[in-house]
């Protein structure tokens, strides 16, 4: 559509080529705006605003809550550990009479003990303890 046409359509709806915005302003509004708005604006006096004091429980609620939120942690823990599946207890496996006898029959001596049994750290015996399946007490 080129200007002519455009211009041409303009006039045909009843409004001129010139546009207007809408909205006008009183003549001369703003020449005086300034000195209007700062006779508006209060005095530049600094005004103190005293903050309320916080009471003891608005300053203690943050610990509190935290508290109890693990004090919740710890109890839903122990929920799951109450109504989890029961652990039959350990029971010894079932050695036939010939080899009980024969172990207590077997001669120790100091020196075996001191070749065997010594050269082996807690560390390493507690740990084949739990991998063998042994329950160790919680006294020991």
């Amino acid at each position: 559509m080129n200007d002519k046409t455009h211009r041409h359509n303009l006039e045909d709806m009843g409004l001129s080529g010139k546009r207007r915005a809408g909205m006008t302003v009183p003549e001369g509004y703003f020449d005086s705006f300034a000195e209007r708005m700062m006779a508006q604006l209060p005095a530049d006096e600094p005004q103190v605003v005293e903050l309320p004091r916080r009471s003891l429980w608005s300053t203690v609620r943050p610990y509190v809550y935290m508290a109890a939120m693990f004090a919740g942690i710890w109890l839903m823990m122990n929920m799951f550990s109450w109504f989890g599946p029961v652990k039959a207890p350990m029971q010894s496996p079932a050695l036939p009479q010939s080899l009980l006898a024969e172990l207590v029959a077997m001669p120790q001596s100091e020196g075996y003990v001191a070749d065997y049994v010594s050269d082996i750290s807690d560390y390493d015996l507690y740990d084949d303890l739990y991998n063998s399946g042994f329950d160790i007490p919680d006294n020991l």
